[in-house]
């Protein structure tokens, strides 16, 4: 998986199942201060069985930076200021 795809991923998380194809550009400036803005490309959105997954996914992504027993509490930090969420690169946690 490349960084790209799995910032997409996220992404599509985040939106509840809305997806945008990724840009590297978001508008030109013309020289003669003429504005041409690219608006995002949406693709197909992700459509779940139930809306109320995405509340758990999105929750349990939350945890993993805000709870104490998150694997990435003690990285992050604990932010107060904004909300985060976040998915360690971790497959499994062993004990």
């Amino acid at each position: 998986t490349t960084p790209l795809q799995l910032a997409h991923g996220v992404a599509s998380i985040a939106n509840r199942g809305v997806r945008y194809q990724p840009q590297l550009l978001h508008k030109v400036i013309k020289p003669s201060g003429e504005t041409i803005v690219q608006p995002p490309i949406t693709q197909t959105p992700v459509v779940l069985s139930d809306d109320k997954i995405w509340d758990t996914v999105i929750h349990a992504m939350n945890e993993v930076i805000s709870s104490p027993r998150g694997t990435a509490y003690v990285k992050f930090g604990h932010p107060d200021a904004y909300t985060a969420a976040a998915k360690t690169g971790t497959a499994q946690v062993y004990r």
